[in-house]
């Protein structure tokens, strides 16, 4: 586990002693993005996780989401709108914390916070481009950066590829992709060998057409696509597939909803990891700790994770990855499977093998209860051929076992004996 969450798990536990039980706390998220979104879902679940947690908070958390859908409506006139419908339900619902997911809604906030929530403390996730002096005069304010791991990826590149001379950079022309695009080109004078290349017109075609053509040395670093030049929205899923297809050189990202599709992975952004330790954050102001003495968690909890799958058709050796790398897509190695779940296999291999022997000896006693159950009724006809079963249910009897000594009952009886004619001599 990252050390930023064992340091906020060790924190909220020992808050969560001292606390009264069972309080009912408001939380309300602001996603920039709408519900469906890959990145969303993601952080939502990482959120959840940390709030539905019973070990970790004896709250009853309510959780209210609202989405301010900036990826197909950014324009002002838009957000001013926001404003009399946030406010309207901030009269009716008390909100503890407020949890702001990527850059929009942390703006939006920033400016308009006061006016429709009051001075409500706020936990900011998934932000691209951290200015510290944004709101270094903002009260009430923490979170955890979005800060995507540029320089170790491009390190990385070079490692795996060291021919690489031109890496090409596919992204929009969004706001987020312009604040990414500008932490790239903060490093670029580090890697002086290198050619960085921004593709932003938001022509999918031609991206196409150009990627396809990249010839060995050149690296795809692939960045967030929503909008092309048409205004037309994508999902990071669609346009992904839409211009990777025929690539023919390695393809890098820094989030995770790129692996899997045809990249070979990096050190990765994950929503999940963002929206818990956002969670974990608002759970200390929710134990009643001033936001302003949480720090801002500026160390991103990015992991190195990669695509088995783009390992091997790149031919890269997996002994050059970075120590504790997460391989997707990997197949099953059966001694790695046994090394890792070794005593659950073992128990369930003895079971198995007492089932067998309860069931071999159970199969035996059948076999033995029917040759004796064979043997009874052989016994049973021979004897009704000397004392018909009549006669014993003259006596109350089922069986001839149960006539005792004494056993006797008087009754008169018509015998009738025949014969046939000259049997003798016809037999």
């Amino acid at each position: 586990m990252n050390k930023i969450y064992k340091i906020l798990l060790l924190i909220i536990l020992i808050n969560k002693s001292i606390l009264p039980q069972n309080s009912e706390k408001n939380v309300l998220v602001l996603h920039s993005y709408h519900k469906g979104l890959s990145w969303t879902e993601q952080v939502i679940e990482g959120i959840e996780s940390v709030f539905n947690n019973k070990v970790l908070t004896t709250y009853n958390i309510k959780i209210f989401y609202e989405y301010m859908d900036t990826k197909r409506f950014e324009d002002e006139n838009y957000l001013q709108l926001l404003i009399p419908i946030y406010k309207y339900k901030a009269q009716k619902i008390k909100y503890d914390v407020i949890i702001a997911v990527d850059d929009n809604a942390l703006n939006f906030l920033l400016k308009h916070r006061n006016q429709i929530f009051g001075e409500i403390p706020i936990v900011f996730c998934g932000i691209n481009f951290y200015d510290e002096t944004r709101i270094h005069t903002i009260k009430n304010i923490t979170g955890v950066v979005e800060a995507f791991s540029a320089k170790e990826n491009i390190e990385l590149i070079l490692k795996l590829h060291p021919n690489t001379n031109h890496i090409v950079v596919v992204g929009d022309n969004t706001l987020t992709s312009q604040l990414n695009n500008m932490v790239l080109k903060k490093i670029e004078k580090d890697f002086s060998q290198i050619r960085f290349e921004y593709l932003t017109s938001g022509n999918l075609n031609e991206y196409r057409r150009h990627l396809n053509s990249l010839k060995k040395g050149s690296v795809v670093l692939s960045m967030l696509f929503n909008l092309d030049n048409n205004k037309k929205f994508y999902t990071y899923e669609e346009s992904f597939i839409l211009y990777s297809s025929g690539i023919k050189v390695p393809i890098y990202t820094f989030w995770n909803f790129y692996i899997g599709l045809g990249s070979i992975g990096g050190k990765i952004i994950h929503g999940f990891s963002q929206g818990s330790v956002a969670a974990q954050l608002a759970l200390q102001i929710l134990d009643g700790q001033n936001s302003d003495s949480i720090p801002i968690i500026t160390e991103s909890p990015n992991q190195y994770i990669f695509d088995y799958k783009q390992l091997k058709a790149f031919d890269i050796d997996e002994s050059l990855l970075p120590e504790n790398s997460i391989l997707m897509n990997k197949p099953v190695d059966f001694k790695e499977f046994y090394q890792k779940y070794k005593l659950y296999i073992n128990i369930i291999i003895i079971l198995f093998i007492f089932l067998i022997f309860i069931i071999i000896f159970l199969l035996m006693n059948i076999k033995k209860r029917k040759s004796i159950e064979k043997k009874l009724l052989e016994t049973n006809i021979s004897y009704y051929r000397f004392v018909p079963k009549e006669f014993l249910s003259y006596l109350g009897k089922q069986e001839i076992t149960e006539v005792q000594l004494g056993d006797s009952l008087e009754k008169e009886f018509t015998i009738l004996f025949s014969d046939i004619r000259n049997f003798t001599n016809i037999s």
